[in-house]
């Protein structure tokens, strides 16, 4: 009993232990280009797309299937075996009826079949070809839409991470700068140069400090959490970014010119030709309405019967064969759900002409909001940076004259909190900005260099 009590405690710490090496967390340093690879390699969005668009590459081969014969062939070999039979007769020279048993019949035989059909013209064939390929040509730039929302998602979090790192490298800062100030209280307290007040304020300051402290500890893991989850690992990978260089220069780019470029976004084109592909399968609706359709189909059959011989393949073709071939005319008349369907897909051609005529002015919108917010975030930007110059000045005054006895407490903890509400608003302008730089190269679909060029 006591070694399987044994067995069971040693069992139960290795699995203990397993379970905490699977949990501890995983570090990898990556950088933006890092991530942007791997978002491309495991996003779910992007494999899907894939998925996607190799279902319709079989929808276009099925498409051509209509335009290919269908053949068949068939062996067959039968036995036949009838029971012995009564007979009666009248036997003349006594005159009367005999009976008599009859004696059981074996028959067999041998057929080979084979049959062809095909469509020489049905102009709905040509219809759904057509839009089979568009279909397929919409679902290649629905993945290279997937593609590049993908990159602006891994770019996105990435900045948001080093955003909330920044601001946590801020409110340290913040935290340390409160600490002096509640040890300076405590000491100019002790020596009665200043009131038991201004201690508690410093550390009533302090305390709140470490508060949003802690806020921003947690930020920095959500966000660590997201670019994880967004790159296809598990939300518990510790990624490491690498600072990047952040410059925020005007972009040079109209919206008359962001918006000619827009327009050709794949995901923009994919609702095109979804629209055209739509207008195809109208046109295949109305061809099986009115259009007349010819169809060849043609048989060949030959049968061996039980007493004849099998003289060789040749005898497939010099006896007991049969050939049929038909041309058949469909010329449609009345046919309710035919009607039906073209009032269907008349329908759906409206909706997805309506999708693509709201993705135009939707994408229109998104560009002018993003140019608009690109030059908000470049003057505030520009404003935080001279205000933080400012609040430096103004907090090292402050604190100058409180040494010397010329300002309050009060006055210098107002400046420290404006001082540090400008560094924490300059580093959130500034990756907001990278952030806007990103969400602009997804709308107009290349990046911004690339575009800039043309």
């Amino acid at each position: 009993m006591k070694k399987l009590i044994g067995w069971s405690t040693t069992l139960t710490l290795l699995l203990v232990g397993f379970a905490h090496g699977q949990e501890a967390p995983k570090d990898l340093t990556l950088s933006l280009e890092d991530c942007v690879k791997i978002a491309l390699e495991k996003s779910n969005s992007v494999v899907q797309g894939k998925l996607l668009r190799d279902l319709q590459d079989v929808g276009v081969d099925q498409a051509k299937a209509a335009f290919l014969p269908t053949l068949s062939s068939g062996w067959g070999n039968s036995n036949t075996i009838n029971g012995p039979r009564n007979a009666s007769f009248l036997d003349e020279s006594t005159g009367t009826i005999v009976q008599s048993v009859g004696e059981s019949t074996v028959s067999g035989g041998q057929s080979v079949s084979a049959n062809l059909n095909m469509s020489l013209f049905n102009a709905s064939d040509f219809a759904n070809l057509a839009a089979a390929r568009k279909n397929y040509r919409a679902q290649e730039l629905d993945l290279t839409a997937r593609e590049h929302t993908a990159v602006f998602l891994a770019k996105r979090d990435y900045y948001s991470l080093l955003q909330t790192m920044s601001l946590l490298e801020v409110q340290r800062e913040q935290v340390h700068v409160s600490e002096e100030s509640l040890r300076r209280a405590e000491t100019l307290n002790e020596i009665g140069s200043s009131p038991i007040s201004q201690v508690f304020s410093a550390k009533a300051v302090l305390e709140s400090e470490r508060a949003t402290l802690i806020l921003r500890e947690n930020a920095v893991e959500i966000a660590r959490s997201q670019l994880s989850f967004t790159l296809g690992m598990t939300p518990d990978t510790r990624i490491i970014p690498i600072e990047v260089e952040i410059s925020v220069d005007p972009v040079p780019l109209s919206y008359t010119k962001a918006y000619e470029i827009a327009t050709r976004r794949p995901a923009l084109v994919s609702d095109r030709y979804q629209m055209l592909g739509a207008k195809d399968n109208l046109r295949a609706q109305r061809y099986r309405q009115y259009v007349p359709s010819v169809r060849l189909s043609g048989s060949y059959g030959w049968n061996l019967s039980d007493g004849e011989d099998f003289a060789g393949f040749e005898d497939l073709f010099l006896r007991n064969y049969r050939y049929t071939v038909s041309v058949n005319v469909s010329v449609p008349i009345l046919n309710m759900g035919t009607t039906t369907g073209v009032k269907r897909q008349k329908i759906q051609y409206l909706q997805q002409l309506e999708t693509y005529e709201q993705a135009k002015r939707d994408l229109g919108l998104d560009v002018r909001s993003t140019l608009l917010r690109l030059e908000q975030l470049r003057r505030t930007v520009d404003a935080n940076e001279a205000s933080v110059v400012a609040q430096e000045q103004d907090f090292r005054l402050q604190d100058e004259a409180y040494n010397f006895g010329a300002g309050t407490f009060l006055d210098r903890q107002q400046a420290q909190l404006r001082l540090f509400n400008a560094r924490s608003a300059l580093v959130r302008a500034r990756y907001d900005y990278q952030i806007q730089i990103a969400t602009l190269e997804q709308l107009i679909g290349m990046p911004l260099a690339e575009a800039l060029a043309q």
